[in-house]
């Protein structure tokens, strides 16, 4: 063979070669990847699982969800959530989510399609849904946006679309209008304030009540 046509064959396999060498380290990568993630999804469901027993026995707080999943940009969370605990006075509530994603560490979870039930000094429950919110474990609130819907089984529906729950101290309080019915009639406000543990529910800000006659002797 000629030194030319040698030449010309050197020169395509040093062409080559870089290329090699990246699917070669592409190749490892993907295998590592292929390893790696699992293992990763198994750690997270440990530390997960393990989290009740870690951060839940000395504050009385529990924690359950039914699986692990990944979101359609691949973010992984838990299914089926749910947060039980107590209020400062020892009563009861539950918060459950379609999805719970964590935000920092175990402290902040950003939830989809929640509900958030609480209880009253006197047993009268207030049940709270929303289509997204963001939970603080440390805290005890939630942070709510969206559609908002309270109601409560003394006969009040209010709707709100932003509110703040504070599951320590049984209060919700909303800063942009209101609107809702309840046994005296139809209700519209600026902002409220509901509280458990005194059971009343403060409206104020361009407070406008139309009377249902049936209801004024409630």
């Amino acid at each position: 063979m000629s030194p030319l046509p040698r030449l010309l064959l050197d020169a395509q396999a040093a062409r080559r070669a870089p290329d090699v060498r990246r699917s070669r380290r592409y190749s490892r990568f993907v295998g590592l990847m292929k390893f790696l993630l699992p293992l990763t999804a198994v750690v997270l469901i440990s530390l997960i699982a393990a989290w009740p027993q870690i951060y839940g026995s000395e504050e009385g707080f529990r924690f359950s969800f039914a699986d692990l999943a990944r979101d359609k940009d691949g973010q992984l969370g838990v299914t089926k959530a749910r947060f039980a605990g107590t209020d400062s006075a020892n009563r009861p509530f539950v918060v459950t989510a379609e999805r719970a994603v964590q935000k920092q560490g175990f402290d902040v979870f950003d939830l989809t399609t929640l509900q958030a039930d609480i209880t009253t000094a006197d047993g009268t429950w207030l049940s709270i849904t929303a289509g997204k919110g963001e939970y603080s474990r440390t805290d005890r609130t939630l942070a709510l946006t969206g559609v908002i819907d309270i109601f409560s089984n003394v006969g009040f529906e209010l709707h709100a679309t932003n509110a703040v729950v504070n599951l320590l101290e049984g209060t919700v309080i909303s800063r942009e209008p209101i609107e809702g019915h309840g046994p005296l009639g139809v209700l519209n406000a600026g902002t409220m304030t509901f509280s458990s543990t005194d059971k009343r529910l403060v409206l104020s800000g361009g407070v406008r009540v139309v009377m249902n006659p049936a209801g004024e002797g409630a």
